[in-house]
């Protein structure tokens, strides 16, 4: 049960990172560079 909440948390936070990272990219990168990159 523990295991499941971390993992939950852990991919949360992964989520929110890459998500921060992409808005961050957006004006400087195409959004097929991000995709591809991301990938």
């Amino acid at each position: 049960m523990i295991k499941g909440i971390a993992l939950g948390f852990l991919a949360y936070g992964l989520f929110a990172f890459g998500d921060a990272a992409v808005k961050a990219l957006a004006g400087k990168l195409s959004v097929f560079e991000i995709g591809f990159f991301g990938a």
